[in-house]
This record gives structure tokens, sequence and C-alpha cells, in this order.
């Protein structure tokens, strides 16, 4: 075999290897990092969404990223729509799902009156707030003040991932009329950290 076909042989089995949606991404050599983003959608009212992850590399966790984005700030904070999140292996193994409204975790805290992990039922995310030091705490919370309207809000939980395919289905619960025009993207990330 002609030595530059040798050279060129696992590029061409590493960029063979995915056959799902979305956009994925191999990088490294020998400590590989995996990311895959999904096609970007509506945050609609009663809108599901299936997607197919083929050919998905891992080492074992992944990080999921759900992403919403508006034209316009607006307050992530109080929007509790439920959001549906299931990801699915073979044989019908569930190995991520996460339902409830986006704010649960936010409310839960405004409740105690004092910054607390998400736990396993709540989506987790960083709003955003005017003062520097509550923007760099580990979970932004103040109970004096509110988080500010923003364009984009990121939510980021782990799934214990292998190199299966998956599917993963999403459910949009009620949208109030404020967050139209907000757009969801999935981003599925997984690396030597």
């Amino acid at each position: 075999m002609n030595r530059k076909w040798i050279l060129l042989l696992p590029f061409f089995l590493t960029a063979c290897g995915y056959e799902g949606d979305g956009e994925y991404n191999e990088s490294g050599w020998f400590l590989k990092n995996y990311s895959l983003i999904l096609p970007q959608k509506d945050f609609a009212s009663n809108r599901e969404y299936s997607f197919s992850i083929n050919g998905y590399g891992s080492h074992g966790t992944s990080f999921l990223r759900v992403r919403l984005s508006n034209d316009k700030p607006v307050k992530f904070h109080e929007l509790d729509t439920t959001l549906e999140v299931r990801i699915i292996g073979k044989s019908n193994v569930t190995y991520f799902y996460r339902s409830s409204p986006l704010n649960a975790h936010y409310l839960r805290m405004v409740e105690l009156g004092e910054a607390q992990w998400a736990n396993d039922l709540e989506w987790h995310s960083r709003y955003q707030y005017l003062d520097e030091k509550v923007k760099n705490r580990a979970v932004s919370f103040d109970p004096t003040s509110k988080p500010i309207a923003t364009t984009d809000v990121m939510y980021i939980h782990c799934f214990p991932s292998g190199t299966e395919n998956y599917r993963v289905n999403v459910k949009i619960g009620n949208v109030p009329e404020a967050y139209e025009n907000t757009k969801i993207s999935l981003e599925f990330t997984s690396g030597w950290k």
C-alpha cells in the first residue's frame, strides 16, 4: 500500500465514524476530545424534536449544554417552561432524563434565601447579575437582587456516555409570550479534562 494512503487512513476512519445529526468534531490525536452541536430549533410551545447521535465518541462522561437564545434581552430566571430532555441508547436504556421547569432551581434558592447546588431534578444554570462578586460565584445567586435580562442562557449537566448510538428526544412545554422568538440548541462535549 502506498505510504501516503497509510498516513491518511486514520483521518478517514475517524471522519467516517459519525452518522448522526448536527455538527460533529473530534480533536486531538491520543487524548481525543469530542463535540457535537445539534441543529438549532424554535423554543416554542408544545414542540417536540428528536435527534440521532450515531457514532458520537466519549470517554465515559459527556456534558450536555442546553442553550436558549433570543434577539432581545429577556428574564430567563422567570422562565417556568417545562423542558424535557431524554437521551436513549440501545435497548431503550435511558442515559439522561430531566423534566422540570427551567427556573425550578432558581425558585428553590429564592425560597431558601441562599445559594444551593441544583439537585438531580432541576436544570442548572448560571444567571447573570450586575454585581461581579455574585457573577463569579460557583452558584451565582443573591437573595437581595434579581438576575439581569440577557440574550442567552445555558443549562449544563453531565451524563454517562460511551460510544454507542443515541437518540435525543426534546419536549417543550408552554412558552410564555415574552419569550417568543427564542431558539434552543443542544451541545455535547467529552474529553480528557
